[in-house]
């Protein structure tokens, strides 16, 4: 049966405000409300499976410097080229989101740790090297922190040392995995 006129027209409104509710508006990767609903999801499939699993925390380095020089205008088309960088260097499947300002997540199933580091520094290595015309041919770098689900995990606990992961691959200059 083919829907109504107005049964249509409800759908698509409805289809249009979950994508509005649950992706970032700049960089078109999944918002911190989807991350935090996808990760549970993805950490009850994984450990009924028995697959791995891994968070990895990504922070742009240096993004005030960029909005300083460039403008701000100029640091969300970094961010843009960024995600997309991202998204692209992902496995189908993976999860890409912004959790706030200059932080993204990937959430990598069926992954583990050493993937995940080497997928991460595949990433750090292309964006080191990709030049953006917004700022003018330069590169931007990135802190990248992994962290693989263990059984004790909720989704706070394993964003938690993913994100202590980052914060030591900033502590130790910036541009690595850790």
């Amino acid at each position: 049966m083919l829907f109504r006129s107005n049964q249509l027209k409800e759908f698509i409104a409805k289809t249009r405000l979950e994508q509005i509710s649950t992706t970032d508006f700049l960089t078109n990767t999944a918002n911190r409300f989807r991350l935090e609903e996808e990760a549970d999801r993805w950490m009850n499939f994984c450990r009924r499976q028995k697959l791995p699993l891994c968070l990895v925390f990504v922070d742009v380095d240096n993004l005030k410097q960029i909005n300083d020089t460039f403008g701000h205008a100029a640091g969300d088309e970094a961010l843009v080229s960024f995600a997309a960088i991202l998204a692209k260097s992902c496995r189908q499947g993976d999860l890409v989101a912004r959790y706030g300002g200059e932080e993204f997540v990937m959430v990598c199933g069926d992954c583990d740790a050493k993937g995940a580091v080497e997928l991460a520094e595949k990433v750090r290595a292309e964006l080191s090297q990709t030049p953006l015309s917004e700022l003018k041919g330069r590169c931007i770098t990135a802190s990248f922190g992994v962290a693989e689900l263990q059984n004790s995990d909720n989704p706070e606990a394993i964003l938690r040392r993913a994100d202590h992961a980052l914060l030591h691959a900033k502590e130790s200059g910036r541009n690595r995995v850790i």
